[in-house]
């Protein structure tokens, strides 16, 4: 990333962490680990936020996988 463009909120604690992934939801693109790592980050109540957006093969498994891990 170009640091004179993208640089880190001076803001804390008022927002979570947020990663996201945009594009297209594949089995090669490894998201089922994405998920995984959400349900770890919310049993330890750490204050980061994931965005998946987009649409493909893997698209019910991981709503699925999100539901089961009550992921929101």
């Amino acid at each position: 990333a170009d640091t004179d463009i993208f640089q880190p909120s001076r803001v804390r604690g008022e927002h979570p962490f947020t990663i996201s992934y945009l594009g297209s939801l594949g089995l090669a693109n490894g998201l089922e680990y994405v998920i995984a790592c959400a349900e770890i980050c919310q049993r330890h109540q750490l204050p980061v936020r994931f965005i998946i957006a987009g649409a493909g093969a893997m698209e019910e498994k991981l709503k699925k996988m999100a539901s089961a891990a009550c992921l929101q």
